[in-house]
């Protein structure tokens, strides 16, 4: 059957699906992370300046700043030190000698929440997007990733877009096996340099504000070519011409 994948939300026990977003080769590609863009973007009373229509949800329920990690259901372990004392103390009770997995206690205890399509979203008022992994002190620019969606592939398949939905899942996978169904690309995306960290999605502007001594890396160019390694593998050596097209318009 395959591995099938979850995005949890672990400081608000949220998931952004009713059940799974099934196998990584599949929702990596069809749309599915771009629901995470308005999760994650900082709230309007949060970033100075910003119209109300900049952000897409208010501070209470954004999940803007928290620990966010994609779990296949074959995982074994996590993260070192992503779970807090009392939250492997609450799985562990949970677990009962039954082999509990965070993806099993997710399913069954963590709430639903509407995704909020990322589509048409309003450019903001102070600069262009970035993502921020505000774990790591890492950002990456969206006009750096960005690539639009392609229609009449030759094996009649349409590619979606690369945008910053998209670059968080494929750093956020956790499993220990490493199936995710997807075509000639064999890194290790299972184990995601990401999992488990703490992400927003502000404006360029925002970098350095409130962080005191701290120096942020852009890693856009790294992450782009990821993003393309990945893409090419999945639509082959046609989706790098319809990318270099776009790019050389």
């Amino acid at each position: 059957m395959g591995q099938y994948w979850r995005v949890v939300n672990l400081e608000k026990r949220q998931t952004p699906s009713r059940g799974h977003w099934g196998k990584l080769g599949e929702c990596l590609f069809d749309g599915s992370p771009d629901t995470l863009v308005p999760l994650l973007k900082q709230p309007f009373d949060v970033v100075p300046h910003a119209k109300n229509s900049d952000s897409a949800l208010p501070l209470e329920t954004s999940w803007a700043g928290d620990r966010i990690i994609c779990l296949g259901d074959y995982h074994e372990d996590l993260p070192a030190g992503m779970l807090s004392i009392s939250e492997q103390e609450e799985l562990d009770k949970a677990d009962e000698g039954e082999g509990m997995t965070l993806y099993e206690f997710a399913s069954q205890h963590y709430q639903y929440v509407n995704g909020i399509s990322a589509f048409n979203r309003p450019q903001p008022s102070g600069g262009h997007w970035i993502l921020r992994n505000l774990s790591k002190y890492e950002y990456v620019r969206e006009e750096a990733i960005k690539v639009a969606g392609g229609k009449g592939m030759s094996d009649n398949r349409s590619s979606k877009e690369i945008g910053l939905g998209q670059v968080v899942l494929s750093r956020i996978c956790w499993s220990t096996d490493d199936s995710c169904a997807m075509s000639y690309y064999d890194k290790d995306i299972h184990r995601g340099v990401w999992a488990g960290d703490r992400f927003d999605i502000t404006t360029i502007n925002q970098i350095g504000v409130k962080d005191g001594e701290k120096q942020w890396t852009d890693v856009s160019d790294e992450v782009a070519k990821e993003m393309t390694e990945i893409w090419v593998g999945e639509y082959g050596n046609e989706w790098l011409e319809h990318k270099n097209k776009i790019q050389n318009a």
